[in-house]
């Protein structure tokens, strides 16, 4: 497993345009998306009532804030822009799979002309596999969340709440992780030189299914104990180190998710056949 690891790691250190261009992206949309909430959010606490208003005011604005909610078309802007969103983000991330996966197998090219070259040949098949990734993610939601609410109405508190619910948030976890995995590898044989196919994919992911599952465990744990690390270093070393380190921080975050798909390649490349 370790093996595999360090040649991951290798094989994402040769890919620093591709890092770059999902760092510039993850910023970028992480931009559009705190201005888009804040126009949405600051009106409203400019209407809040301030803390030397009575109570009642507060019931008032959450009475009319109800209303205008329900009666009104106040919520329809904002939620044809969300839809917008999430079809520009349905767009972008299979471009984005798709230049890196291709970088990725033809480390040979130049590094620019090889991630644009990807984007052109693979964006429809890639953009397929994620329109049915998607898919597959929410249909659990289907059974799962009409039994969540069934649960938050039974519960009596919130520590019975969560031990109810965290059993199937776990399950839904593994699950989502499996999907994502096994699409992850379905793209890997559709950017191969051969194209592979389903068929050809699927022996990989059933013989080598602990290995992929363990490297990707591995990897989102060292992820989550960088943001701990990163969260602490700028609590203990507040001022100019703190502000550097949370600048850092999302390129190592970007690094670490290339080298996380790196090593699956690995893998891929060790067993196809």
């Amino acid at each position: 497993m370790l093996r595999y690891l360090r040649q991951g790691l290798t094989a994402a250190l040769k890919q620093p345009f591709a890092v770059c261009v999902l760092y510039v992206y993850q910023f970028a949309w992480g931009i559009l998306l705190y201005k888009w909430v804040q126009s949405i959010i600051v009106p409203l606490l400019h209407r809040y009532p301030g803390s030397d208003q009575p109570q009642s005011a507060v019931h008032l604005f959450l009475a009319e804030s109800q209303f205008r909610l329900v009666k009104t078309d106040l919520i329809q802007p904002y939620l044809e822009w969300l839809l917008i969103l999430l079809a520009v983000r349905m767009l972008i991330t299979p471009m984005l799979n798709a230049g890196v996966l291709y970088s990725l197998e033809h480390r040979q090219m130049n590094a620019g002309y090889r991630f644009m070259k990807g984007i052109r040949e693979l964006l429809l098949p890639f953009f397929l596999y994620y329109l049915l990734q998607t898919v597959l993610m929410l249909a659990p939601l289907y059974w799962l969340a009409p039994k969540a609410l069934a649960l938050f109405n039974k519960a009596y508190g919130f520590e019975p709440l969560l031990l109810s619910v965290l059993p199937w948030a776990a399950l839904y976890a593994v699950y989502a992780l499996l999907i994502q995995l096994l699409f992850l590898f379905l793209q890997f044989g559709r950017a191969s030189e051969d194209r592979r196919g389903f068929l050809a994919v699927l022996p990989v992911v059933f013989r080598q299914g602990l290995r992929i599952t363990g490297n990707a465990l591995l990897l989102v744990l060292l992820g989550f104990l960088l943001a701990v690390a990163a969260t602490y270093a700028s609590y203990i070393w507040a001022g100019l180190t703190a502000l550097i380190i949370q600048q850092i921080y999302p390129l190592v975050r970007t690094f670490v998710k290339m080298w996380s798909i790196a090593t699956q390649r690995e893998i891929w490349e060790s067993y196809r056949i």
